[in-house]
């Protein structure tokens, strides 16, 4: 089953002031980033996952007040100094009024790659029903069909591919415009390892604690090479609509290798 609630490196510290938090879009590198500084500081990925999940889904949506009770009351009992999880991206508002100070890490993987390790992910791990309720709100609410050329998405049960990457801009968009550009720092996932110091420097660790042998976790259990079978031309041209123009923001601002 897909992980449900990730585990906490270290022993419980005093409640953490200014905790910082990876808010990476799914099979980004969050793991990675969790696994990566799980010796220097208290970490988790996707700790409490599911109560997550659950409030991110409950309808009536609760209110203001009561999301950032919850945050409160999570992070009382977690007390992590990072915490890596994607799902944190539909509550960065309640983060930042709970954590004026927090420090924010965005993984970014590239569209196509990022759409081949989804796949890989959807096709070979089960998940949990209300993962794949999740999944359906994310990616099944929209109105997009699919196109002639990408039919091997729905052969195999998966959502149309604009869907997809009309989620991987939102993601990353939203990150852009909430969290204050001075408390965000952009990763590309190919270069976490490369730039770990850098990020160790900003959370205020010691590089040398670092386990950088753990830079690739949470690896596919298969491989499908899906994307290999959509019209190239299709697949670039429906990039560029959805995620062109937030590319160039995001290389703008993103750490080099």
């Amino acid at each position: 089953m897909h992980d449900q609630g990730g585990e906490v490196s270290m022993a419980a510290p005093e409640r953490v002031e200014n905790p910082a938090f990876c808010v990476g879009a799914p099979k980004s590198g969050t793991h990675s980033i969790a696994e990566l500084f799980g010796g220097a500081m208290r970490t988790a990925h996707e700790p409490h996952a599911l109560g997550m999940i659950r409030l991110i889904l409950a309808n009536p949506r609760p209110t203001l007040k009561e999301r950032r009770a919850y945050f409160w009351n999570r992070h009382d009992k977690l007390r992590l100094q990072l915490e890596s999880t994607h799902m944190l991206v539909f509550f960065l508002e309640e983060l930042l009024a709970c954590f004026p100070k927090a420090r924010f890490l965005l993984t970014v993987r590239d569209p196509r790659s990022w759409l081949d390790s989804f796949f890989n992910q959807q096709l070979g791990t089960p998940v949990h029903a209300e993962w794949k309720r999740f999944r359906d709100y994310r990616f099944g609410r929209s109105l997009y069909g699919h196109f002639p050329g990408a039919e091997i998405l729905r052969d195999n049960g998966l959502y149309p591919l604009d869907s997809y990457l009309a989620y991987w801009a939102w993601h990353n968009e939203r990150v852009l415009r909430i969290v204050p550009p001075g408390q965000l720092m952009i990763v590309r996932t190919p270069d976490i390892a490369a730039n770990a110091a850098r990020m160790a420097e900003y959370l205020g660790v010691d590089p040398q604690r670092l386990a950088e042998r753990k830079t690739h976790a949470f690896k596919a259990a298969a491989r499908f090479d899906l994307v290999s079978k959509i019209d190239p031309a299709l697949l670039e041209d429906r990039i560029a609509a959805h995620c062109g123009h937030l590319i160039r923001k995001l290389e703008a601002r993103t750490l080099p290798a």
